[in-house]
């Protein structure tokens, strides 16, 4: 976040340009650590045979995974009907955006109450 203050006060960056560089130079700081780390002994490797040997956690997947590819398909769905209304009539976003929350409302309603 102080990259985004240096920016702003120093260059006058817009702000959807600060975001992004904040965000690629905090993913970047990492490769200035791994020397270090390594110096010290810390070797970074990625194991992912623990978690794969649980039944648990293939269960936990194989029920999430349906789900998962539910809900994503429905924001695809929700992005391409929005796109297909921009160049449709003047009035069809919103109209698309009030019959979104209406559609929404007894999921949020029930889905909080329960």
């Amino acid at each position: 976040m102080n990259g985004m203050l240096i920016d702003k006060i120093y260059f006058s960056v817009p702000l959807n340009y600060q975001i992004s560089f904040q965000y690629l130079s905090d993913d970047g700081i990492i490769f200035f650590q791994l020397p270090a780390l390594r110096a010290v002994g810390y070797r970074l490797r990625f194991t992912f045979t623990g978690w794969r040997a649980s039944p648990y956690v293939r269960q936990v997947l194989l029920q999430m995974g349906p789900a998962s590819l539910g809900i994503a398909l429905a924001q695809v769905n929700i992005c391409l009907d929005g796109w297909l209304a921009y160049y449709g009539a003047e009035w069809a976003p919103s109209a698309l955006e009030y019959a979104d929350r209406i559609i929404y409302l007894p999921l949020g309603l029930f889905g909080t109450a329960f």
